[in-house]
């Protein structure tokens, strides 16, 4: 069924099934979330971590749900892990407008000398700082870690997706967790979950298939959908999966436009 070229009777129908799938995909990973087992394996609900970062503030890693996580267990004593600085660094870059954080665990256990290293190697991205003991300090024994680095990704309700992922592998780990994020497209920072209800000008939208056209204004993103105004004034609002390549990137160069 086209949504570009509906009856009166077929968008009433598409809309109540839309309704449905839209709290069915809303509250299905939430609550499959809320059912995750507590655990170190992939498909578990990581287990919360409250620290104090590098500089002593109190935080949690629970305080950075509704973003993709990447929670490395490193130390500047560890040669792997000093290894990694550079591909971190260039992630941390790419990702900044993204839902998306890269949380630390650090095992050094001078904490002076670290600020120090940190500032030299650029390492902006926060820690909890496991303590004066080190590899042996409270964080890394409660999650039962014993080699560094040791490296988990964590979807944006707090579910381990991967293990131990580097380079290039981390890379497409991330890209395709922060792709599924409710109202995450990647480029288009939308951190708030709704961006800009400035109109753009008329445009000739395209579905997925090249099929079907339809000439609207977009108004807005929110929730994965585009939000679009037809020439009669009746809103329509379209997965952007079901947009044409082409379009998305419109929708993604509009949405930078209005930063």
């Amino acid at each position: 069924m086209n949504v570009f070229k509906m009856s009166r009777w077929a968008v009433t129908g598409v809309a109540c099934l839309a309704l449905v799938s839209m709290v069915l995909g809303t509250l299905g990973p939430q609550l499959a979330a809320q059912d995750a087992k507590v655990g170190f394996e992939i498909g578990n609900q990581a287990p919360e971590i409250q620290g104090e970062d590098i500089d002593g503030v109190k935080f949690k890693l629970s305080d950075y749900r509704g973003k993709v996580v990447v929670l490395d267990f490193w130390g500047d004593w560890c040669p792997p892990c000093r290894a990694m600085y550079p591909h971190e660094r260039s992630l941390v870059a790419k990702m900044k407008d993204e839902p998306f954080a890269l949380i630390g665990v650090n095992s050094d256990r001078d904490k002076v000398k670290l600020k120090q290293r940190m500032k030299q190697e650029n390492i902006t991205w926060r820690s909890f700082w496991n303590g004066p003991m080190g590899t042996s300090g409270p964080i890394s024994k409660a999650w039962g870690v014993r080699g560094w680095p040791t490296i988990y990704v964590l979807d944006d309700k707090g579910i381990i997706r991967y293990k131990n992922v580097r380079g290039t592998a981390m890379d497409k780990a991330v890209d395709a967790l922060v792709a599924k994020v409710e109202g995450g497209v990647p480029g288009s920072a939308p951190t708030t979950g709704s961006v800009s209800p400035a109109k753009s000008e008329l445009h000739e939208f395209t579905d997925s298939t090249g099929q079907f056209k339809i000439t609207a204004r977009f108004i807005k993103y929110k929730a994965g959908n585009a939000h679009l105004e037809k020439i009669d004034g009746q809103e329509l609002i379209v997965s952007m999966q079901k947009l044409s390549k082409e379009d998305q990137k419109y929708i993604r160069d509009l949405l930078k436009s209005r930063k």
